[in-house]
C-alpha cells in the first residue's frame, strides 16, 4: 500500500512555519550548479526570513541570482514538508527589520533568553545582511 501525501491548506502551512524547524536554502552557485545551506528562519505574512554573513557563498549567490528555493521539513517521524520557490531580497544591517528579525531568530532557536543573548554578542558581525523570501509558489505535503 502507497500513502499519499496531501496538501496543506493555508492555515496549517502557517502554523507548520510557526515552529522551528529544520531548513534547507538552496541558491545557484556562479557555475549553475545548486548551493545547499542549513539555515534558521522565521516566516511572517508570507515571507521567510532570515540573516547572512556577507562572506559566504549564498550572498554571493542570491546577489547574482535571487532565485531561491526553500525546504522546511518537520523531521522523523513527522511525515510533513514545505517547499518555497521564490525570490531573495537582501537588506543590510541597517535595514529598520534587522535587529528585530534576528533577536528573532536568536530566541527561535534557543532554549532560554540567556542563551539567545549570549548567541547574539557572539555572531554580532557589520557584515551581515537580512535575507527576505517572497515565495512564488508553495508545495505541501502531510503522509501523516
Amino acid at each position: 500500500m502507497t500513502i499519499q501525501p496531501t496538501s496543506m491548506t493555508p492555515e496549517q502551512v502557517e502554523r507548520f512555519l510557526a515552529e522551528p524547524r529544520n531548513v534547507v536554502l538552496g541558491t545557484t552557485r556562479q557555475n549553475g550548479s545548486p548551493q545547499l545551506s542549513a539555515i534558521w528562519f522565521v516566516y511572517h505574512e508570507g515571507k521567510l526570513y532570515t540573516t547572512v554573513y556577507n562572506s559566504s557563498a549564498k550572498y554571493f549567490n542570491i546577489l547574482r541570482d535571487p532565485r531561491v528555493v526553500v525546504c522546511v521539513n518537520a523531521a522523523h517521524p513527522d511525515a510533513r514538508s514545505i517547499t518555497l520557490f521564490g525570490t531573495a531580497e537582501l537588506h543590510d544591517k541597517t535595514s529598520d527589520i534587522y535587529a528585530q528579525i534576528d533577536r528573532e531568530l536568536a530566541l527561535r532557536y534557543h532554549d532560554t533568553v540567556e542563551a539567545a543573548e549570549a548567541y547574539m554578542n557572539i555572531a554580532d558581525d557589520d557584515a551581515s545582511s537580512l535575507i527576505v523570501v517572497t515565495p512564488s509558489k508553495i508545495i505541501s505535503q502531510d503522509y501523516r
